[in-house]
């Protein structure tokens, strides 16, 4: 598997990806205005404008036959988007482990990620170090738990 940043012009191949494992996995359960929530703010122009800053990390996960398998977005510290075609395959684990040696390579001692971890994906996180922070929430339908890890740069 290959780990890459992702450019402008593979927005439509990674919003596809996005939509297609949300459907398959995450929608279940949602109401219907929960869903077209979602993916209505799944857009190429909203991914586009998030890339115009320079502190969004925008990854993609290639597989054996260089087909996009999985992807991150970030901006900056704040963990967006982590959605891939199938779990237990350590897709999600190489592409947070590449976004965090960027960020460990950008910051300074003590800096945190934080994420809004979808309740099936908690255990994921918890397994790279992640603590709850706060109680379930949700937003549009779409229940969340608040998740951080601080980072330290003597990891690496």
């Amino acid at each position: 598997m290959n780990v890459r940043l992702l450019h402008g012009h593979e927005v439509e191949k990674a919003l596809l990806l996005i939509r297609e494992v949300f459907l398959q996995t995450e929608s279940r359960g949602l109401s219907q205005r929960a869903v077209d929530s979602f993916l209505n703010m799944q857009t190429r122009d909203a991914f586009l404008q998030i890339l115009s800053d320079e502190k969004t990390v925008f990854l993609g996960a290639f597989d054996e036959e260089l087909d996009l398998v999985g992807v991150l977005c970030a901006e900056g510290f704040f963990l967006t988007h982590l959605y891939v075609k199938r779990r237990g395959k350590g897709i999600g684990k190489a592409l947070y482990t590449f976004y965090e040696e960027i960020l460990i390579s950008r910051m300074e001692e003590g800096e945190v990620i934080r994420l809004n971890a979808t309740l099936s994906s908690v255990p994921f996180y918890e397994a790279l170090g992640f603590t709850l922070k706060e109680e379930v929430q949700e937003i549009y339908g779409i229940s969340f738990v608040p998740m951080e890890k601080k980072l330290k740069k003597d990891l690496y």
